[in-house]
């Protein structure tokens, strides 16, 4: 049996723990104490503006002056709690999904490339199942030989499919041949694929996810029309932990039931899954081996403490067990790598901003089809975190002046409320799955883990913001002040460090933000001057730079902005319209029948882009190489 290389989230948990107890050492800072403080640094970043010799002047209208950071230590609102496998219930009713047609790929073979052989290759064969499929049901142009009956096929097909694994994996993915694919690249490089081969096939995105991963969570995505391939690391028990990690596999699912709770046999709720599992061949590499699927038993949970050696050492977790899979060591699920259809997601217009409703659609479909979600308390902001299953959004305040941080299932009617905030204003949502929420009137922010019984976290902001928005590509998170004048302010992940830069005033932005996930850049609208600019500001660069301008009269009433992986740009208005641009050779355009066309479309808008809560420094960690521990061989 053969493993290839597997992320986990527990190393970002443990790290966040971390910061969290350094926190909780320092909260003997009282909130007067910060406001002082605060007033303080508003006073030196009036000083330094007026005294800056460093100003960057990037035409005749632009000029940018004056950068302040400080370092703040975040106050703790409650004590750190255990690691939660979710933050929705499971699925309570009985669900089987199967699909023979997806295709079962062989991992080994001869590349004549690189002259591998295959052993830690199945993230890229596994990916090229998915790519395959989609290829044989309405994106032909993904896969070189689509539409294709894939087994038995030809040798001019089987090379065909030889060569485009090596290219996925060798160009797209960054597949090393001993140690194999990082969770995330897998997710990157199938949606580079996608954008390569079929850029008219705008109808599916890339997730990868690592850490606690359900069987529930699978059904929810296979549910709603995604494709995933479940991953699963090699545990063993050792002296003072209950597991280690040694080494990882992928595999493609092409079935998998759920049993109601009360089903007793073989053991409490016990539900199965079907592999088809890119290892699985004949010994041949240089023909296809039939399509095979095999299935598994699943365990129901286990509570225990895994280790990868590295930074989630120690870390207690709940992993389910694929029962019989693997010799000497035992399977836990741990991570996936889906492909999913794309969704917009936007507050329904409602002109006098009730805003009792949020509409997600598969708005990219030929026929599109759409849910929409009932919120009686009113909504004032919503987001998509990794996939399309599930929604997170803002209440409006209550009686008790508490909005509410909520979630929502997209396939069901599951709900949960995360935690509560008094005046808030806007949400944003980390790749690492964390929400937060500026509130006290911009002046505050409330860290929340997106897991069951989470502990929220707050710090004062350098300034009273207006918007906030997650930078994935530099993890972290960046706001718009436009008080006393205007500003980007940037936040660390543990909201324990910030600083600020000045926007030139005759910039005039008012404060909708979003930012792109392939290049880091903010684009910040500016209604007075009927645009949205495109702004780079890195986590080094002492001054932003103003990259590019959109400009179209209906921008002057811009109330919200959202960006997807083809780096187009959504826009709605104050009046409901909702407006699409495209960057072109010659800068940017209004996109002719736009998805947007004939919606009514409120304040809020999102979309769901590609995504990983991978740790980057996971990668030098022998717990995910690509190599399966010895007796697995």
């Amino acid at each position: 049996m053969k493993a290839d290389a597997t992320m986990a989230l527990a190393k970002n948990k443990s790290q966040t723990n971390a910061k969290y107890q350094t926190m909780k050492t320092t909260h003997h800072i009282t909130t007067k104490t910060l406001r002082r403080l605060s007033r303080w640094l508003l006073h030196c970043s009036t000083s330094l503006r007026a005294a800056s010799n460093g100003a960057l002047t990037m035409n005749s209208k632009l000029t940018i002056t004056g950068l302040l950071s400080v370092t703040l230590t975040a106050a703790a609102l409650g004590e750190t709690s255990p690691f939660t496998h979710d933050y929705l219930d499971d699925l309570r009713m009985p669900y089987t999904y199967s699909n023979p047609d997806l295709p079962d790929f062989d991992q080994r073979r001869v590349y004549y490339e690189s002259g591998d052989e295959g052993t830690n290759y199945c993230y890229p064969t596994t990916g090229m199942n998915l790519l395959a499929y989609l290829a044989n049901n309405g994106c032909p142009g993904l896969v070189d030989g689509a539409p294709a009956s894939w087994y038995p096929g030809s040798a001019s097909l089987y090379d065909k499919v030889t060569a485009q694994i090596e290219d996925l994996g060798t160009n797209y993915m960054g597949t090393d041949p001993t140690w194999g694919t990082w969770t995330s690249k897998a997710a990157t490089g199938l949606d580079d694929w996608m954008a390569a081969h079929a850029s008219g096939c705008r109808l599916w995105f890339a997730v990868a996810y690592s850490g606690e991963l359900t069987p529930s969570r699978l059904a929810e995505i296979v549910q709603a029309g995604g494709l995933v391939n479940p991953g699963v690391g090699w545990y063993s028990p050792t002296n003072g932990v209950n597991y280690i990690r040694d080494g990882g596999h992928i595999c493609t699912m092409a079935y998998l039931s759920l049993n109601p709770p009360i089903v007793a046999y073989p053991y409490t709720g016990a539900d199965r899954i079907g592999f088809h599992d890119p290892a699985r061949g004949d010994g041949d590499f240089t023909d296809q081996s039939p399509f095979n699927r095999e299935d598994y038993d699943l365990g129901t949970g286990e509570t225990a403490v895994f280790d990868d050696g590295g930074g989630s050492a120690k870390a207690t977790r709940t992993l389910y067990e694929v029962k019989s899979y693997g010799s000497s060591h035992t399977a836990f699920l741990d991570n996936y790598v889906a492909l999913e259809q794309m969704l917009l997601c936007y507050v329904s217009f409602d002109p006098y901003l009730a805003n009792l409703k949020f509409v997600a659609r598969k708005a990219w479909e030929p026929l599109p089809t759409e849910i929409i979600v009932d919120v009686p308390e009113g909504i004032l902001d919503l987001a998509l975190p990794l996939g399309n299953t599930r929604a997170i959004y803002l209440t409006k305040a209550g009686t008790d002046g508490l909005s509410k941080l909520s979630a929502a299932s997209l396939v069901d009617s599951r709900r949960a409320t995360l935690a509560t905030a008094p005046n808030a204003i806007a949400l944003a949502v980390s790749r690492q799955q964390d929400a937060y929420v500026l509130y006290d009137s911009g002046r505050k922010l409330m860290k929340t883990p997106l897991r069951k019984e989470p502990t929220s976290q707050s710090a004062m902001t350098l300034s009273t913001l207006n918007s906030i928005a997650c930078d994935d590509v530099n993890d972290r998170l960046l706001g718009i002040s436009l008080s006393p004048t205007a500003r980007i302010v940037e936040i660390s992940r543990d909201m324990q460090s910030q600083r600020q830069v000045n926007l030139p005033t005759r910039a005039k932005v008012s404060g909708p933000l979003t930012i792109s996930t392939k290049t880091g850049h903010l684009f910040v609208a500016a209604p007075r001057n009927s645009c949205v600019y495109e702004i780079a500001f890195g986590p080094t660069d002492s001054q932003p730079i103003f990259v590019s301008q959109i400009n179209d009269t209906a921008l002057s009433k811009c109330v919200a902005l959202c960006i997807d992986d083809r780096e187009h740009v959504y826009a709605s208005t104050s009046t409901g319209r909702g407006l699409e641009f495209a960057p072109t050779e010659d800068g940017w355009s209004r996109v002719q029948d736009s998805v947007l066309d004939g919606l009514s479309i409120g304040a809020r808008i999102a979309t769901t882009v590609t995504r990983s809560n991978s740790d980057s420094s996971d990668v030098n960690n022998p717990a995910y190489r690509s190599s399966a521990p010895a007796a697995e061989h």
